[in-house]
């Protein structure tokens, strides 16, 4: 009964305990029975805040973590989600015909290095070709237009181009212990007999790269409701979208008018000058990952641009030029970066 009690609740549990045992009532403040109870409580609050508490969360799934977290999952079907690798398309554009061999490396100004899967031709022209970076994980998530390079020479190729919508398939880290711990409450909550929005969050959860979801009812009539989806790298795909889609409707749930829709994107530049032991990429990844890990309708706060986007960095003198304030969006928008531009002084 006392776990996540504060001090003075023990202490209070404890007064009352004392007075029903002892028959005792005099446990007035100064008291010499009122010193004993709050130094036991002093003594034995630290116990139960640092021990008890922690593992007795440990055995419900809304304060589980790692392992455990992972046990409560497994117990409701719920496996925690791997790292994965970006797949996608880059632009080539070339003055002649010829071949790009199975393996070429790409590699952004970041360092992060991305190969074709196969012998793949090309023309005079713009070609798409398929490419998967070399290790799992979102860092590999980069902004259109990020500069690129081959390691090799190609022969009629003249550029190379990150373009917009350049990923298929995004990246992921192995999954947080927050989002892990939303895919498990949203299956508790879908084990209701009614038509709860769990039911609709597992399942559009189920689909690669979405890792956010809105279930939102609107008044367009009975069972009309807004399936709104981010992705682990921006706003997911129509044919994401489509996939949720298809996914709820094979489910049979009861709602007669659903649509479901991608984060309305609010493009942001974003500049900044720092000074420190960092390198410009390291500075740009990092931001990189932490805007894309923001959720549809969270706001992005300059306090928090300062203190915490980068704080694992420890830079000196940073200064954002872009934005200047407050990126204020709606509960169905999602904050997307267009550009981080980064400067060291």
């Amino acid at each position: 009964m006392w776990i996540d009690k504060s001090k003075d609740e023990i202490r209070d549990a404890i007064l009352t305990i004392a007075r029903e045992e002892t028959g005792l009532g005099s446990f007035k403040e100064g008291g010499v029975l009122r010193g004993l109870v709050e130094t036991y409580t002093r003594t034995l609050y630290p116990l139960y805040q640092d021990v008890i508490n922690f593992y007795g969360g440990q055995f419900t799934y809304m304060k589980a973590s790692g392992s455990m977290l992972e046990l409560r999952g497994r117990e409701l079907g719920v496996i925690r989600k791997s790292p994965r690798k970006t797949l996608g398309v880059l632009r080539i554009e070339a003055i002649r015909s010829g071949t790009i061999r199975e393996g070429t490396w790409f590699v952004s100004s970041g360092e992060l290095r991305f190969k074709n899967l196969e012998d793949t031709a090309f023309h005079a022209g713009n070609n798409d070709l398929a490419v998967e970076a070399e290790f799992p994980g979102a860092l590999y998530n980069i902004l259109p237009n990020t500069d690129i390079r081959t390691t090799s020479v190609i022969d009629g190729i003249i550029s190379i181009l990150v373009p917009a919508g350049w990923i298929s398939t995004p990246g992921r880290d192995i999954e947080s212990d927050a989002d892990y711990q939303s895919r498990i409450m949203a299956k508790w909550d879908a084990l209701g007999e009614d038509n709860r929005p769990g039911k609709y969050e597992l399942l559009a959860l189920s689909i690669r790269g979405v890792n956010d979801v809105k279930v939102i009812r609107t008044p367009r009539g009975s069972g009309s409701i807004d399936i709104i989806l981010g992705g682990d790298a921006g706003i997911p795909s129509s044919s994401t979208c489509d996939a949720v889609y298809q996914a709820i409707s094979d489910s049979y749930l009861l709602t007669r008018d659903i649509l479901v829709k991608p984060a309305t994107a609010v493009n942001r530049e974003f500049e900044l000058s720092f000074s420190g032991d960092a390198g410009e990429s390291q500075v740009e990844q990092t931001l990189r990952l932490w805007l894309q890990s923001r959720k549809i309708g969270e706001s992005v706060v300059m306090q928090k641009l300062y203190q915490e986007a980068l704080h694992p960095l420890e830079l000196n003198n940073l200064e954002y030029q872009k934005p200047t304030q407050n990126i204020t969006i709606g509960p169905t928008s999602k904050v997307i970066p267009s550009s981080i531009t980064v400067r060291s002084s």
